[in-house]
Order: structure tokens, then sequence, then C-alpha cells
């Protein structure tokens, strides 16, 4: 289980930005308001809400799981209702996720400092899932008219041997079973903010270019993170 996934946050988050996506989330899928029963969906948001709701949690959860980080509960908590089916990670909407963009810097230094080990700090600015609507961008979703929620249409194709019937995620809600409604007033619809980001790493003094995985910018509709890729080199004459 991972609540960092669960709540659509980065591990970096603070107290007040796990408490907003949590409350944004279970107002989102609150049975009201998507017309299913999603109790067992609130009840592990719930959860993952209190396995990081502070710094500390946050903290012991990231030892005891530092080598768990890609399990996700997007799978559990939406896989077993028809509207929420597909909101997150399923295989056949892979075509709607994007990898988000590389962070790359060409560091320049004196040949004697280029080849002495010590500590190098870079700052750049990250762009990040929205903490106010989770990244997608809406102040409130609807069950998606095109596909009744499920997420997915059934349609014919024509083959060599004749028309079968297919079934594919729905262009309409890129296979979520949600259509958004209205935009989100943090990030203005977009679904992601920009932060200001420090990244201290230890040169050895030998390797000259360095990546550092997911620490880019954040990807869109449950897409990978970019890395931050930097090059080390000596200063031009």
């Amino acid at each position: 289980m991972n609540p960092y996934t669960v709540l659509n946050i980065e591990p970096e988050c603070t107290d007040e930005q796990v408490k907003t996506a949590y409350h944004h989330l279970a107002k989102l899928y609150h049975p009201d308001r998507s017309g299913a029963d999603t109790s067992d969906k609130m009840a592990e948001l719930t959860e993952a809400y209190n396995l990081i709701k502070t710094e500390e949690l946050r903290k012991k959860y990231d030892r005891e799981h530092q080598n768990n980080s890609d399990f996700t509960l997007w799978s559990k908590l939406f896989g077993e209702c028809n509207i929420c089916k597909n909101f997150h990670k399923k295989p056949a909407d892979k075509k709607y996720q994007k990898r988000g963009r590389n962070v790359t810097r060409t560091i320049r230094m004196s040949n004697e400092k280029l080849f002495q080990p010590g500590p190098i700090t870079i700052k750049y600015v990250r762009k990040c899932l929205c903490y106010n609507c989770s990244g997608t961008g809406a102040s409130s979703f609807r069950k998606c008219t095109h596909c009744n929620g499920i997420g997915k249409v059934r349609t014919v194709e024509r083959k060599e041997d004749g028309l079968h019937d297919v079934i594919l995620a729905c262009n309409f809600c890129n296979g979520r079973g949600l259509e958004p409604q209205g935009k989100c007033t943090a990030c203005n619809g977009s679904g992601f903010i920009n932060k200001d980001v420090t990244l201290t790493f230890m040169h050895d003094g030998k390797q000259m270019d360095y990546t550092f995985v997911g620490k880019g910018h954040s990807g869109k509709n449950n897409g990978e993170n970019g890395s931050v890729i930097i090059h080390l080199r000596g200063r031009k004459k």
C-alpha cells in the first residue's frame, strides 16, 4: 500500500497538503456526489490518510517501505467501483498517461573542483501535481455520460475476417468514468503547480553525469515522473 499514490501527493508534502488532498478526494468520491456505493473506497482513503497525516508518521512509513514505493492502492481503491474504475491506473488506459519532463542541468566548475569529492547543490522549479485537485485540474466530477461511469465503451471494428465487438477506453473521460466539472482554483485547471526544489548530492570526484529518477516534473494521468539529469563539466576557456 502506498498512501502517497492513493492520495496522489508527493512524498515531500506537508501536513496541510496531506489534509487538503484527503478532504478533496473524500468529497470527490462521497456516495452523494459520485452516485455509487463507495463506502469501501472511502475507508481505503481514510486508511491512507491515517498512515501519513503527520510528518512523524510519514518518516515512519518511509523508513518501513523504502523498497515498496511502487506499490499502488489505486487498483484496490477504485477497481471494484464502476464509476471510479480505471480512474488512475489500468493497462488499457496507458495511452492517456504522460511521463513528466526531465530537468537537465549542466554545471560548470574549475577543473580543481570538478575532480574534488564533495556535496553539490542545485535549485530548480519542479512542476508538481496540484495538492488541491490531486492533478485532475477539476473542482468536482460527475459520472461520465458517454460511458455511464464505466470508463469503457463498446464499439465495432472491421477486420479481415469480418466485424468484431471491441471494448475501448472512453475517449471523453480518458477511461476514468468521470467527467470534470469546473476548474480547480489552485492550478487554474492545469492540474500542476510550481514548486521550488533544492537537491543536494555527493560528488565522488570521478562520475561526471548523474541521474535522479523520479525527481523531475510530475507525470500526467498517473504517468511516471521525469528525472533530474546533471552534467558536471569544466569551465570553457
